[in-house]
């Protein structure tokens, strides 16, 4: 018995050797490891429409205004899975089809996948970005509703006006950057972060189970706070909106500006 156990190290040591003299030969560059082939497309959006709706995987969605005024969309995309870029029923849809080949794929796949959104002022009243893994960042947008979520992707939003917002994340931190909410701000996290960088909102509500809520808000609050064994470290009022912000084990420690 004790031979078996001697023999199966001895093996796993040389695999790990193996694999570490493997990766030291193209200097620890694991995207030539990479079966899939990528490629960057432009898709031109010439229909009018009034609302943005992101549906991704892995990929990564960044939305940004657009300085020359038109709509496109550009995806660094995997060549045999291009994005269906098409405007239905005055929304703006942005996906990834879903596979056709039937059976097991089997490949490694280590390049980061984007899709870059750019809108032009005024041209949208409605955004709802969704990801799985991929990080979602929202940047210099003025719009009038906000649906995010993700699952273990990041979350920004810097430069940001809008009415209401809508967040949900799970190990991902969320960013608030310079964000102006004139109504409610809704975020419920699990593990992830949230912070706040001088922003603020009319009603804000935040819930996680373990990650913290910190940052600075610019106007006096209402906090309504509840935690079980995290910290607590909020200004006092009485004057402003409600800012409840209920955790498990995360801290809440904000400041008012």
């Amino acid at each position: 018995m004790k031979k078996w156990i001697l023999a199966a190290v001895i093996l796993m040591i040389a695999g790990a050797a193996i694999c570490f003299a493997a990766a030291a030969s193209m200097d620890f560059d694991l995207s030539r490891l990479d079966t899939g082939k990528y490629e960057t497309n432009t898709y031109a959006v010439n229909e009018p429409f009034a609302a943005v709706a992101v549906d991704a995987e892995d990929e990564d969605v960044v939305i940004l205004p657009s300085e020359d005024g038109a709509c496109r969309v550009v995806c660094l995309e995997d060549e045999k899975r291009r994005h269906e870029v098409a405007v239905v029923n005055g929304t703006l849809r942005i996906r990834r089809p879903e596979r056709r080949e039937k059976g097991f794929r089997f490949g490694v796949y280590v390049q980061e996948t984007r899709i870059t959104v750019y809108l032009p002022a005024g041209n949208c009243s409605g955004l709802s970005v969704r990801s799985d893994s991929g990080d979602i960042s929202l940047e210099s947008l003025r719009t009038e509703n906000i649906q995010v979520e993700t699952d273990t992707g990041e979350v920004l939003l810097r430069h940001v006006t809008c009415g209401y917002l809508t967040a949900e994340g799970e190990t991902g931190n969320m960013t608030l950057e310079r964000v102006m909410i004139s109504g409610s701000c809704s975020i419920d996290q699990d593990t992830g972060d949230v912070i706040f960088r001088d922003s603020d909102a009319g009603e804000i509500s935040v819930e996680t189970d373990s990650g913290d809520v910190t940052g600075t808000l610019l106007s006096e609050k209402i906090f309504l706070t509840e935690t079980d064994t995290g910290d607590v470290q909020v200004p006092h009022s009485v004057h402003g909106g409600t800012c409840r912000i209920s955790t498990d084990t995360g801290d809440i420690r904000i400041e008012v500006r």
